[in-house]
């Protein structure tokens, strides 16, 4: 899903040098939805992040998100 207008993609040199483009589906206008709906809402947001880490602690924060019975969203904290 782009945005509006036309994109440029240069189909000539992927082409010369042989090179796989692939696409990906992303969200284009939802995020904005979503983000005014929590800044009206933010009960909504209540116990969607199960685990915060500092970064220093990613290999239990990655072991943990990979346990769908014990994390629903885990965070890195920048800070800590």
């Amino acid at each position: 899903m782009f945005p509006p207008g036309n994109v440029g993609i240069p189909l000539g040199q992927i082409t010369a040098r042989e090179l796989d483009y692939r696409g990906s589906f992303r969200f284009d206008t939802e995020f904005g939805t979503a983000l005014d709906l929590l800044a009206a809402h933010p009960w909504i947001a209540d116990g969607l992040v199960t685990h915060s880490f500092g970064l220093t602690a990613f290999d239990e924060a990655f072991a943990t998100s990979l346990n769908r019975h014990q994390s629903s969203k885990v965070l890195f904290d920048m800070n800590g």
